[in-house]
């Protein structure tokens, strides 16, 4: 059963992405971790371009998760996100927004994961924009400990691991 792509569940989608360009506007201001940051076109599997620090050009997913990071040992990730993340040649990195705070943010870039490693599973996601959006999806799972965990108080970036 696919997913009836209603009014009610485009605004859920914009309010999500919403949501994660605030915050990574917050987030690029206060790490100074990219000189360029472009966000693109509505719907684009990868949700930005950016220009690093160090000047290198990447790719950059964001995901804003309501659990907090030590409840499960994996994050999911789709696959196709990970293939087109993975076949770009320069720096391709996964953020994850914990507990919806943008203080407490997972990374891990995509270049230093073996896809052959990762476990692939079924799953169904649901989401809060009512019954009919349920879905049985394929999705791979990152070990958290594949990835560091930042969080971020008075403007300082604090690595937990």
């Amino acid at each position: 059963m696919g997913i009836i792509k209603t009014k009610e569940y485009h605004n859920y989608c914009d309010t999500s992405e919403t949501i994660c360009d605030q915050y990574i506007a917050e987030i690029s201001g206060t790490t100074k971790w990219f000189t360029s940051l472009s966000k693109n076109e509505k719907f684009s599997k990868i949700d930005y371009d950016f220009i690093d620090k160090k000047g290198k050009e990447g790719k950059l997913e964001i995901k804003n998760r309501e659990i907090p990071i030590d409840k499960y040992p994996d994050i999911m990730i789709e696959p196709s996100k990970f293939d087109e993340l993975y076949s770009y040649t320069g720096t391709s990195l996964y953020w994850n927004f914990m507990e919806n705070d943008k203080n407490r943010i997972w990374v891990v870039d995509i270049h230093s994961l073996n896809k052959d490693e990762l476990n692939c599973k079924g799953v169904r996601i649901k989401s809060k924009v009512g019954e009919q959006f349920n879905k049985f999806e394929t999705r791979l799972f990152i070990p958290t400990e594949q990835g560091h965990y930042y969080q971020i108080t008075n403007n300082r970036i604090k690595k937990i691991f």
